[in-house]
């Protein structure tokens, strides 16, 4: 339910699927103030719109998004304490990145379902 709220206003800001392409992954997350876990690599074209998403399910209480460049550096983080996670991006330079997520609170230290969505304007 957190994630299809996201993405209706994402629709909304004009980003969309990508047509034939990667769009979402997720995993069952313990934990961890530390730990992030990467999810997906995917190409991005420098000079493009990208809206990464995540969101966890009803007992995630924080959960993060981070955006890591072909060099390894963040280049993009939504790491506010909220159970969802908005990443806009434009690269300057095309190349492979990866998409990571960190569940950093949830209810009674509960592992849970986290899912990011990649949306492109």
């Amino acid at each position: 339910a957190r994630l299809t709220k996201l993405i209706t206003a994402a629709n909304k800001s004009k980003y969309k699927l990508a047509d034939n392409s990667f769009s979402i992954g997720g995993g069952w997350l313990k934990q961890s103030k530390t730990k992030w876990v990467p999810l997906f690599t995917v190409k991005l074209e420098a000079g493009v719109d990208y809206r990464f998403l995540a969101a966890g399910d009803n007992d995630a209480r924080d959960v993060d998004l981070d955006i890591r460049d072909p060099d390894g550096n963040t280049v993009a983080v939504d790491d506010k304490t909220d159970p969802e996670a908005v990443v806009n991006y434009s690269p300057t330079k095309t190349g492979i990145y990866t998409v990571r997520i960190r569940l950093y609170e949830s209810q009674d230290n509960l592992p849970c379902v986290c899912l990011a969505i990649m949306m492109v304007k």
